[in-house]
């Protein structure tokens, strides 16, 4: 009887003891997804030139992070129109291949001092096209032939005079055409941003969006 008793009690701690582990492991598990998933939310801190930014998580697909941990360089895309980062509902539209969707655009930022001005590319392009072909003007652009046949220089005024350039794939030379360009953000920082042929057109409205999402990341004070 009392070793009946006995093996009822060990059983009882043992029930007690796997009760307790099982517990403490729930809550070791609970708190790891919720740090995990506090971590994630924190956005990425990046450097450029004397500029702080405070860049959320979705936005960013590649990064390289400095000794002190800041990064130094990100890649971040987004959704155009309205700027979309990925979420699990339009994770899909990111996935696509190509341009196909019409709607990625990438873009990243850039130390103005670590970089060849507008201008100086503008004018190496148009030496090329002078070797090898004249414009031609397309509504409100002029399109100059580059030494890469798949490749043109579009500018919105003869010579590229306003600095404003963007170098796009030839419609029919390339499956999904897109540009590329860079424009300021403030006096201190190039915006370089690609995006789908087929949205050139809006290229002002383009331009001014991403500025204002880009400052919205700033950290004040940050100069």
């Amino acid at each position: 009887m009392v070793k009946f008793i006995q093996i009822i009690k060990l059983k009882s701690f043992s029930v007690m003891v796997l009760s307790a582990c099982f517990i403490v492991a729930l809550f070791s598990a609970y708190y790891l997804v919720s740090t995990d998933g506090e971590k994630e939310k924190k956005p990425h801190t990046l450097r450029v030139g004397k500029h702080l930014f405070e860049i959320p998580r979705d936005y960013v697909w590649g990064y390289n992070r400095g000794k002190d941990g800041i990064a130094v360089g990100a890649n971040m895309r987004a959704l155009y129109p309205g700027f979309e980062p990925e979420t699990r509902h339009n994770k899909d539209e990111f996935e696509k291949g190509g341009w196909a969707n019409g709607r990625l655009i990438l873009f990243s930022m850039r130390d103005i001092n670590t970089t060849v001005p507008n201008s100086d590319i503008i004018a190496r392009y148009l030496q090329e096209a002078s070797k090898i072909g004249s414009h031609k003007k397309e509504g409100d652009f002029y399109n100059y032939p580059v030494r890469d046949k798949k490749k043109e220089l579009v500018l919105i005024s003869l010579e590229g005079k306003n600095n404003i350039y963007f170098y796009c794939g030839r419609k029919g030379a390339v499956p999904y055409p897109s540009c590329n360009t860079r424009f300021l953000l403030n006096k201190d920082i190039y915006i370089r941003i690609s995006f789908p042929k087929t949205l050139l057109p809006r290229w002002r409205t383009l331009t001014t969006d991403l500025r204002q999402l880009i400052t919205s990341f700033q950290v004040k004070g940050s100069l």
